[in-house]
């Protein structure tokens, strides 16, 4: 029978408060499309452009508390961390008197923001994910 976290005299050992645990348990696939240009050094200058097209999706990106077990299978979609584009240029630009002039500028998409509710529904002093309070899970 399930019995609330809270309640102090169903626990194997009252003195103890609450024991954190925290699993790693996901998985994730990163595709990416990659295209380069290099110009080697000649006539005193060379060059380099590379741009990613990138799509990474996990259903768990960092380890989870183990309070509730998630259902990890409705977790699966685009990842926090996903860069959707990348663009890197560099440069060396060969100066008189053996001096060289460089370069590196990167431009990306910004990261994911994910939205959760972040409130401790069930009193178990840890912040609650994406539980709502009447205790559905928020869709992605």
């Amino acid at each position: 029978m399930n019995y609330p976290f809270t309640d102090i005299s169903r626990r194997p050992y009252p003195d103890f408060g609450l024991v954190n645990q925290f699993r790693s348990d996901g998985w994730s696939n990163y595709h990416a499309l990659q295209a380069a240009f290099t110009r080697r050094m000649s006539n005193g200058w060379q060059a380099s452009a590379t741009y990613l097209l990138a799509m990474l999706k996990d259903a768990q990106s960092s380890p989870a508390p183990f309070t509730v077990a998630p259902d990890l299978g409705g977790e699966y979609s685009l990842a926090a961390s996903d860069q959707r584009h990348r663009v890197v240029f560099n440069g060396i630009w060969q100066l008189p008197h053996a001096l060289q002039l460089s370069g590196l500028y990167f431009f990306g998409s910004g990261e994911r923001f994910s939205t959760n509710y972040g409130g401790d529904l069930r009193a178990t002093g840890a912040t609650g994910g994406r539980l709502r309070p009447d205790g559905t899970i928020m869709p992605r």
